[in-house]
């Protein structure tokens, strides 16, 4: 299994409580090679990360909790075997640190799954996702243990506002590259992103915390 060509891999890096959080997307280019990462092009990047991190939902952002803090990116090429292309691997450490813009505490494993469509959804590459910290609208969940259907829209909105930034750095720079979706199954493929939807119900991180401590409590039981 191989990529069907080069794209940039994109990670947002940051703490959640004692622990670690990233988030990944894919920059694809349509039938272009795409360049080595520069310094220029990681540091645009990283501003625009930074300010959208924030944002709440009125503002164009997705709300995310303060809880969560937004601290570094990684940006490199990727090649068709799946391995970095470059010698560097390109790092922008945030001279601030960036908290979430919601206060309050939110469950370490609890995350808000944001999913991409391509043009094709149902070919290779037609749908991928990413998994935002936990965001402000799920302090106040309804009966049925969703968010409203407003709070879903206005968090998609907010994502699509980070790729329309991202994308602005690339344009910038006359890099002919977009965020897409990428497959390494049979011969790969990748696709633009098309649509951004994300659910009404909280989903949890797909990776198991490694840092903060369980510290269990238990009692003993004796059934005599």
């Amino acid at each position: 299994m191989a990529h069907n060509q080069p794209f940039h891999k994109l990670v947002l890096i940051g703490d959640l409580y004692e622990d670690v959080f990233n988030m990944t997307l894919s920059i694809v280019a349509n039938d272009v090679t795409v360049p080595e990462v520069s310094q220029e092009l990681a540091d645009s990047v990283a501003a625009k990360a930074a300010a959208w991190w924030p944002k709440t939902v009125g503002q164009g952002g997705a709300g995310i909790t303060s809880s969560a803090v937004l601290r570094s990116i990684k940006l490199n090429r990727i090649g068709t075997d799946g391995r970095y292309m470059d010698n560097e691997t390109v790092f922008k450490d945030l001279a601030s640190p960036v908290a979430g813009g919601i206060a309050g505490p939110q469950p370490a494993q609890l995350a808000c799954a944001v999913t991409f469509e391509g043009i094709n959804p149902r070919a290779r590459a037609g749908r991928g996702r990413m998994y935002l910290p936990a965001v402000g609208a799920y302090a106040s969940l309804g009966s049925d243990g969703r968010v409203t259907a407003a709070s879903a829209l206005a968090i998609a909105n907010g994502v699509k506002s980070l790729l329309t930034d991202i994308t602005a750095s690339y344009v910038a720079l006359s890099i002919s590259a977009r965020p897409g979706i990428t497959s390494k199954v049979g011969a790969g493929a990748d696709q633009f992103i098309r649509r951004v939807s994300v659910g009404r119900v909280p989903d949890t991180i797909r990776s198991r915390r490694s840092k903060l401590i369980e510290d269990r409590q238990g009692v003993d039981y004796d059934p005599v």
